[in-house]
């Protein structure tokens, strides 16, 4: 009995502790809050929801930066970037969070208050400035970054300003510009990214198949893309229609042009060349010991994580897809409808190249 007192009791020490540990006082004398001047100075902070992690990961992929700061769910009002003892912080407020994103109706406006004070960062903003006007430009700047970021991630105009719309009643304030203004500044992130972004997909030229580059055994001129796009399965209720931010995410990181080598199991070098277009097409040219000896059309599609690629024939080949850095995906190949040449299992590491 005593044991299993003791048992007991070291329990109960030891998640009291975890509990002790799991959150920490944080002295603010300077930040840049989403929504009005914070008027208090000290914080307690706790460890960020799995949510909230997702969606900073997924904001800092976009733009392609590691992380240089620390994500934590604070008693705040509603989200702030400030700095503390040398390090750089993001503290939000659950409850607005979430209450944030019912008013707007749309999870869309989680991502703009996250993308906004990771913008802060980004952009080098001094905490300190004192001048109302410069803080007033600073949030500005902070509000462009994050319509830039959610054109990235997926989100309509409207999508992206349905948060700070809910903002309209507040007004301008010492510190912020008036809501118009700050919608206004989120759609012109938003369409300067759409800009690029369809300038750079008008320059991308989808290579017509030559007769001889065809192989012999399928003369049948490719499907038009909008009859073989992949379609994810219909998704479940709670489920994003189509895809999920990740997936959109994961499509934007695929477009470009990537090639892998190896070695066969007759020894000849064999090096593959794919071209993942803007419209879902994609082109690929087989080299064998250096000599064009394939070079075909498909189509691809991203589903639940997975890199779809699919045949004329609709035989199709899913791979999961891991990144390290911009510039190289590792694929596995996990299922086929088809004939596999390679084992299930099999790693590809296919590199970013300018053709």
């Amino acid at each position: 009995m005593k044991t299993t007192n003791f048992l007991i009791i070291a329990v109960l020490s030891f998640c009291l502790s975890a509990n002790t540990f799991a959150q920490e006082l944080i002295t603010v004398k300077h930040s840049c809050s989403f929504d009005g001047a914070e008027l208090n100075e000290d914080f307690y902070t706790f460890e960020a929801s799995s949510e909230a992690d997702k969606i900073v990961s997924e904001i800092v992929n976009a733009v392609g930066i590691q992380k240089n700061f620390i994500i934590k769910s604070s008693d705040c009002k509603n989200a702030l970037a400030t700095t503390d003892n040398g390090e750089r912080y993001i503290l939000y407020n659950t409850s607005f969070l979430e209450n944030f994103k019912k008013d707007a109706r749309t999870k869309w406006a989680a991502y703009c208050v996250m993308a906004h004070e990771i913008g802060h960062h980004l952009n080098g903003h001094s905490f300190k400035v004192t001048d109302n006007r410069k803080r007033k430009s600073m949030e500005l700047e902070a509000d462009i970054f994050a319509g830039s970021v959610l054109y990235t991630l997926g989100a309509s105009l409207e999508e992206a300003k349905a948060g700070i719309d809910l903002l309209q009643s507040n007004g301008e304030s010492e510190t912020h510009p008036p809501a118009r203004a700050r919608a206004e500044a989120i759609a012109s992130g938003w369409k300067k990214k759409e800009e690029t972004q369809r300038g750079r997909q008008s320059d991308i030229i989808v290579p017509e198949e030559s007769e001889s580059h065809r192989r012999t055994e399928d003369r049948t001129p490719p499907k038009k893309h909008t009859e073989e796009k992949v379609q994810p399965t219909p998704p479940a209720p709670d489920i994003e229609p189509l895809t999920t931010v990740s997936d959109q995410l994961m499509a934007n990181n695929l477009v470009g042009f990537w090639t892998t080598s190896f070695f066969n199991v007759e020894g000849n070098l064999v090096t593959t060349n794919v071209g993942l277009y803007a419209n879902y097409t994609m082109g690929v040219d087989v080299y064998t010991n250096g000599n064009l000896t394939n070079s075909v059309m498909e189509a691809w599609g991203i589903q639940n994580g997975h890199l779809i690629e699919m045949e004329v024939s609709g035989v199709y080949y899913k791979y999961s897809v891991e990144f390290s850095g911009n510039d190289t995906a590792i694929l596995t190949f996990k299922e086929t409808n088809g004939i596999a040449l390679v084992p299930i299992g099999t790693v590809f590491t296919y590199v970013r190249f300018q053709p």
